[in-house]
């Protein structure tokens, strides 16, 4: 009993954790949407890039596609001025997004969790939180004024995010935390008023009580998240809608976002 009982609970109280790291870039479903091409993005312009190769560039006014450079009218370059505002703008916004659920998974393992589980296994959740602060550091960063953005899904697939790395952390802090879950066993044992099955079934609702805890906590601060990643897909559905136009108005338009 105690031997099932105890991974049980240990998978109860990081369920929470593995739900507030997933509402990282988690959108809804009509925002499933894949960046084909790596991009650069400044104030004056962007690029359109597969890693080394450009293959869509847009710098002060001027659009060069495959080697070309493309007439553009007035209102043609407002509307691409535009399309870089919206590209910058969505880029910090995912950012933002990102790190506020990490932010949010690393203060519910700094706080009940490492109580509950133990320094051990808490640590071990850490590490993989920093792994994916560098990953996505990697995916989507700043520098100098200019936000690089690379190919991938900015949708419900998280894989290329946290990846099964941070799944096999998980793995590794629920195994970690026997140590500590027994010796709380242990004491709730041997400081009970009650019988043997009493003193155990008290630890465990006071573990599944911690457990919701956690989860009500990270629910509520997740309201805001999930805020802002409505608000990401709004942003991302007008990029859309934009990409889509200029593929009947520039000759070898390069696709920017794709639905």
């Amino acid at each position: 009993m105690k031997k099932a009982l105890i991974p049980a609970l240990s998978l109860l109280l990081l369920a929470p954790l593995a739900q507030a790291t997933n509402m990282n870039l988690n959108l809804d479903e009509k925002c499933e949407m894949t960046l084909p091409h790596d991009m650069r993005l400044d104030k004056s312009g962007f690029t359109v890039a597969d890693k080394d190769k450009t293959l869509m560039r847009y710098q002060d006014g001027t659009l060069v596609i495959g080697g070309k450079t493309q007439s553009l009218s007035a209102q043609q370059r407002q509307a691409l001025d535009g399309f870089n505002r919206d590209l910058r703008t969505s880029a910090e916004s995912a950012a933002r997004l990102g790190l506020k659920a990490l932010d949010l998974a690393a203060e519910v393992t700094t706080g009940v969790l490492k109580d509950v589980l133990g320094t051990d296994a808490a640590d071990e959740v850490e590490a993989g939180l920093a792994e994916a602060r560098v990953k996505l550091d990697s995916k989507l960063h700043e520098q100098g004024g200019t936000w690089y953005v690379g190919a991938g899904s900015w949708d419900q697939d998280n894989d290329d995010f946290l990846g099964k790395d941070f799944e096999k952390r998980i793995e590794r802090a629920v195994q970690k935390s026997m140590g500590n879950m027994f010796s709380q066993l242990g004491q709730a044992m041997s400081s009970g008023d009650g019988s043997f099955e009493e003193n155990i079934q008290a630890w465990a609702d006071n573990l599944e009580s911690k457990a919701k805890k956690i989860e009500a906590e990270a629910d509520a601060k997740g309201d805001a998240i999930k805020s802002d990643a409505n608000a990401l897909c709004g942003q991302l559905m007008a990029i859309d809608k934009q990409d889509n136009a200029f593929k009947s108005q520039f000759d070898g338009w390069v696709e920017v976002i794709k639905q």
